[in-house]
């Protein structure tokens, strides 16, 4: 998929919604004031589709992160609800525009964006 340099916000949730619609008819991003959400994040484990996601957000200009810092996150996620560590919150993710503002959840973002494993 060729990216476009910059998208609206409903170009965005266009788009991301179309992307994870064939994991489930309940995948979808929700965009709230600090936040964009992902209902049930868990389901997609097709690493390229949450980059692709993520570069979606990195250029709908609501955040100074960059997709990789987003992805590391929205992995760390996938892999608590893996785990069964705080399984029904992880079950969705909540990417923080800034940053999460959860130490742990930062350092360990940091560790999987270091490493590559987003």
């Amino acid at each position: 998929m060729d990216l476009k340099q910059q998208y609206t916000i409903d170009e965005a949730t266009e788009i991301i919604n179309g992307i994870l619609k064939k994991y489930s008819d309940d995948c979808r991003i929700t965009f709230n004031n600090n936040t964009a959400e992902i209902t049930d994040s868990y389901k997609i484990k097709n690493k390229g589709d949450r980059r692709l996601v993520c570069r979606i957000l990195e250029k709908a200009d609501v955040t100074n992160r960059d997709y990789q810092s987003l992805a590391a996150e929205w992995q760390l996620h996938n892999l608590a609800y893996l785990l069964h560590v705080g399984r029904s919150h992880a079950k969705d993710v909540s990417l923080d525009f800034a940053s999460d503002p959860r130490l742990p959840v930062r350092l360990a973002t940091r560790i999987f964006d270091l490493l590559g494993l987003e």
